[in-house]
C-alpha cells in the first residue's frame, strides 16, 4: 500500500436510510415481475445481519494495527455504513417473518451463520479476518456494480428500491477498504520481519 493511495477513491459517505423502512412496511415481492429471483434476493439478505456484524469486528480489531489516520477513518465509516447495512438487514428480515409464517423455520440456520462467524472472531487472526471481509467486499462491489448496469431497480418496488439503490452505492463506495486494511498489516508484517 503506498501513503495516500486510499485517497484516490472516493470517501465514504454515510447515507441515512432509516426512513425507507419506517412502519415496517415492505412489499415482500420486491422485484415486482420476477417473484422467483425476489425471493432468492431476500434469502441471500436474511444471511447478511450475521455477516456484517463480523465485517465490523475485523475491522474494528485491525484499527489498532493501522497507522495511517486516513485509513482509520476509512475504515470507522466503513463499520458505520456496515452497521446500517445491518439494521436494515435486520429490520427487512423482521417484516418477511411478519408476512410469511415459514421464515420462523429459518431461526436455526440464522443461529448456525451467526455462531460460525462469531467463532471466526475468536479462534481467527485478524489477517483471515480481513481477507475474508475483503474477498466478501469484492465479492458485493461486482454484484453491486453489475446489478448497476442491469439498471435492476428499475423492477423494483419501493421502498425496497431506494434501500437497494442506498445499500448499493455503499458498496461501491467502500470497496477498497478491507483491501486497504489487509494491504497496511500485510505490509506492517513485513517490516517486523
Amino acid at each position: 500500500r503506498q501513503p495516500g493511495l486510499n485517497r484516490l477513491n472516493p470517501p465514504v459517505v454515510l447515507l441515512d436510510v432509516g426512513p425507507v423502512l419506517a412502519g415496517g412496511r415492505l412489499v415482500p415481492c420486491g422485484l415486482v415481475a420476477d417473484p422467483v429471483l425476489s425471493y432468492g434476493s431476500h434469502a441471500y439478505w436474511m444471511t447478511m445481519p450475521y455477516l456484517e456484524p463480523y465485517l465490523m469486528r475485523s475491522v474494528r480489531a485491525a484499527m489498532a494495527e493501522v497507522e495511517d489516520p486516513a485509513l482509520k477513518e476509512e475504515m470507522a465509516r466503513f463499520c458505520a455504513q456496515e452497521g446500517q447495512h445491518f439494521q436494515q438487514h435486520a429490520r427487512v428480515n423482521e417484516v418477511l417473518r411478519r408476512s410469511n409464517p415459514r421464515f420462523a423455520s429459518l431461526a436455526v440456520i440464522e443461529a448456525e451463520l451467526d455462531a460460525d462467524y462469531r467463532r471466526f472472531t475468536a479462534e481467527r487472526d485478524h489477517a483471515f479476518n480481513l481477507a475474508y471481509a475483503e474477498a466478501f467486499e469484492c465479492m458485493t462491489m461486482a454484484m453491486s456494480r453489475t446489478q448497476m448496469e442491469m439498471r435492476v431497480h428499475e423492477d423494483m418496488a419501493p421502498p425496497i428500491r431506494d434501500l437497494f439503490l442506498g445499500h448499493i452505492t455503499e458498496e461501491i463506495e467502500h470497496r477498497r477498504v478491507a483491501f486497504d486494511a489487509y494491504q497496511a498489516l500485510l505490509d506492517r508484517a513485513a517490516m517486523l520481519l
